[in-house]
């Protein structure tokens, strides 16, 4: 019934789950693809504007360490072809396919080519996309981008590896709701099938205990009880009955012998015979009633198993019969034998063996024996009792232990016809059987076959306290316990990951540090919005203020500071040892935050209008040990001012701004984004100007430098001026000393990114912080750990 109903109601439901999970597993893979194809095109809307940079220019070097970073990191290839389809600069060898051609000659056409994307998983194919280069309305060249499949593979795998854990485990909960509504609907029915087993091996008072399961079968439980209370009423009325009709009889039963002895004191010889006759009808009546006993007896009381010793038993019998067989002539013997145990009621046994003892000597001759033992055969113990009489024939042996049958041959003699029937319902009632078999020679054998349990399955019954009717009916039992058993799947998931105690750098006892800048700058703000992010993500860590990138860089490199903000040029002399380094330091780059701007600052009275007519005024160049310091002797050096050709101050922001108020100096550097709090509240109260930075000085600058500086606008409004102003552009790093542990850059990284919308509320540079971006830190490499971040954030995982 189980196995149907799981069946039943499992079957369907992991069909209709497979259905949905195979829908899911392709819409999945076709989002996946959809996904990396979206992103290419990403790439490429940000690789257009430099690759036109550098056509522009005709320089592949303003764009080859991007693409060589950017190929490295993703196994992604880039080209950027040139008018006549030549390749130009790429991240890689370029293997021409006739396919990718016909794009690119697509693409220098004026039409971006179709993407060429695999359909299935395990397609081999690339992605390939291939966009036109403009310039002023013409093509001047095309980006070709192609990925593997290897990423879109492993997330598709990935996926579909969760899909099918999640399926497993839907699979299993159903196994275990199927089963908790099997047992649930199964439990009474299981009670119904013990109480009816107790019933049929004589509990008359078994019921069934509890309401559980659906309400049908609640009431079929309850009309059950109600029948079995009937049937045990009526049975013990019938019990009753023939317990008192047989009790009663004997006493009158008694005095009518009594009397018929007295009476056959006075009666003449000739009556002699009718006396004898009576005297036997009555001892024939005493037996009668002495059966009706035991069969009552029995079918009253539970019947009680043991291990009984059958031979014993059968020597005992016989012993017991002698007399009686004396008085007619025949032997009564039991044959010698071994020890044979049987698992049964002795006093049933008992009453099924006198009464085939006593139909065997009714019909057994005079001067013969009957013979009594045990054997074994096929498991069973046979206890055989043998007659000499003249036997039945075969119809008369399907008949032999009906109820009140005799034979045609033996009307006249003395018995009911109910001997053997008793036995049979007897050993019937014990789990065995009765029979008689045609004779081999002259006479008859009946025999009553017991079933026979090993001395260790007596002590399983025993303790299970199984009434079993036959042999077969153990075996069921056993097969119903074992469907009881049911597998239980336990999914133990292991994660986490601890920050605390990470780290091999050498610092200071205490929290970590993010080395920022000036109070005022925007290196300290958005040092302390990321301190705060990585407080709130398990980090013990704090923003200190600094003099700015140099000093940044250098503690970060002594592992005074965990992380540190600082200027790409700067970086970059600190991983060469030139410069402010004497020595290269162990440092690696996190992410490129955000682009700032160098900002020549002067009133608005004032007459200088470019670099050189710096000569001859008090100039700010930022505070010692800088970034804002390099850049601008940089400034200045390739604009052609002299060192000593002006006055020379070494103010941070704050003191420049407070000098320029006062009018204690004539211009300032500054290196940041846009605005910048400090210059935002001087231009409140002091009209403001920014001197251009012109491409020629940047070009000079940028020599030998791998393109950290560009040529870039200032954004228009800012600080309240009008118009727009040329400037120089120069990327911010925030950096790492390569001896922080992978795992610990990763998660930092990881708050990098994933706060940068709350962080951008106080500090709206933060907003320019581009993931794709982010990884061009040339000349210094990407730490370990922010490239596992920027792979696995690409590839979904």
């Amino acid at each position: 019934m189980r196995r149907r109903l799981v069946v039943v109601f499992l079957l369907p439901a992991i069909l209709i789950l497979l259905v949905l999970c195979g829908a899911y597993g392709w819409s999945a893979a076709r989002s996946v693809q959809q996904h990396t194809t979206a992103q290419l095109l990403g790439d490429l809307s940000y690789f257009v504007p430099g690759a036109r940079q550098a056509l522009r220019a005709e320089d592949p070097n303003l764009i080859e360490s991007e693409l060589r970073r950017f190929g490295s990191l993703y196994d992604t290839q880039i080209v950027i072809y040139d008018r006549s389809g030549t390749p130009w600069v790429s991240t890689g060898e370029v293997d021409g396919h006739d396919e990718d051609a016909e794009q690119v000659r697509l693409a220098l056409s004026g039409r971006r080519g179709d993407p060429v994307e695999a359909v299935l998983p395990w397609n081999i194919s690339e992605t390939v996309i291939v966009e036109p280069v403009f310039d002023d309305n013409s093509v001047i060249g095309a980006v070709r981008i192609s990925s593997g499949v290897e990423a879109s593979q492993r997330a598709i795998f990935t996926q579909w590896a969760a899909l099918l854990l999640g399926g497993a485990l839907c699979v299993a909960l159903l196994i275990w709701a199927v089963y908790r509504l099997a047992s649930w609907v199964l439990k009474p029915l299981r009670r119904v099938d013990t109480a009816m087993a107790a019933i049929e091996s004589g509990e008359m008072g078994a019921r069934i205990v509890g309401d559980t399961g659906p309400p049908e079968v609640q009431r079929m439980v309850r009309m059950f009880n109600q029948m079995a209370e009937e049937i045990e009423r009526v049975m013990t009325r019938q019990q009753e009955f023939v317990l008192n009709a047989s009790h009663e009889l004997r006493n009158p039963l008694g005095a009518l012998l009594l009397r018929v002895e007295y009476l056959a004191t006075g009666l003449e010889e000739g009556w002699d015979e009718d006396v004898e006759r009576t005297r036997e009808e009555g001892k024939r009546m005493s037996r009668i009633l002495d059966t009706l006993l035991n069969v009552a007896r029995v079918g009253k009381t539970d019947s009680t198993f043991a291990a009984v010793d059958l031979q014993e038993m059968v020597v005992e019998r016989a012993a017991a019969w002698q007399d009686r067989g004396e008085e007619q002539g025949v032997v009564v013997r039991a044959t010698e034998g071994p020890v044979r145990l049987s698992v049964t009621d002795r006093t049933g046994v008992e009453s099924a063996l006198d009464a085939i003892i006593d139909n065997a000597l009714k019909f057994a001759p005079a001067g013969t024996a009957v013979e009594i033992f045990v054997t074994e055969h096929d498991g069973e113990q046979l206890v055989t009792v043998r007659d000499r009489g003249r036997g039945l024939s075969a119809e008369q042996l399907e008949h032999a232990t009906d109820r009140f049958w005799r034979s045609s041959l033996d009307q006249n003699l003395v018995g009911s016809g109910l001997g053997l029937a008793i036995a049979s319902d007897l050993m019937d009632s014990l789990g065995g059987e009765s029979c008689s078999n045609r004779p081999r020679v002259a006479g008859s054998r009946c025999r009553s076959a017991c079933p026979w349990k090993t001395l260790t399955e007596v002590r399983q019954l025993i303790l299970r306290g199984c009434r079993v009717r036959s042999p077969q009916r153990f075996q069921g039992l056993r097969a119903r316990l074992r469907a009881r058993a049911v597998a239980s799947l336990w999914i133990v998931l292991l994660a986490g990951f601890a920050l605390g105690g990470c780290g091999s750098v050498a610092q200071s006892a205490g929290p970590q540090v993010i080395a920022g800048g000036a109070s005022t700058g925007i290196y300290y703000a958005y040092s302390s919005g990321l301190a705060e992010q990585m407080r709130a993500a398990g980090f013990d860590i704090v923003a200190e203020e600094t003099g700015g990138s140099v000093d940044n860089l250098l503690r970060v490199g002594r592992g005074e500071a965990m992380l540190g903000f600082a200027q790409a040029d700067t970086a970059a002399d600190a991983v060469a040892g030139v410069g402010a380094f004497k020595n290269p330091l162990p440092i690696n780059a996190v992410a490129r935050v955000y682009d700032e701007y160098v900002q020549l600052v002067v009133p608005a009275t004032s007459k200088a209008t470019q670099v050189s007519d710096l000569v001859g005024l008090r100039v700010s160049v930022g505070e010692t040990n800088s970034g804002v310091m390099v850049i601008a002797d940089r400034v200045l050096s390739a604009a052609g001012v002299a060192e000593d050709s002006y006055e020379r101050r070494e103010f941070g922001l704050h003191g420049s701004v407070a000098a320029l108020e006062q009018g204690q100096i004539d211009a300032f550097f500054w290196v940041g984004g846009v605005p910048t709090p400090g210059i935002e509240v001087l231009s409140q109260t002091t009209p403001l100007r920014m001197i251009p930075i012109g491409p020629e000085t940047v070009e000079r600058m940028d020599l030998g430098r791998s393109s950290v500086y560009r040529v870039s606008d200032l954004p228009l409004g800012a600080y309240n001026t009008s118009g727009s102003v040329e400037t120089m552009m120069v990327p911010n790093y925030l950096v790492t000393s390569s001896k922080v542990p992978k795992e610990l850059v990763y998660e930092a990284t990881k708050v990098l990114f994933e706060s940068s919308a709350r962080v951008s509320n106080t500090v709206p540079a933060v907003a320019l912080l581009d993931r794709r971006q982010a990884i061009f830190t040339s000349p210094v490499p990407l730490h370990p750990g922010a490239q596992k971040y920027y792979v696995r954030s690409r590839d979904g995982s």
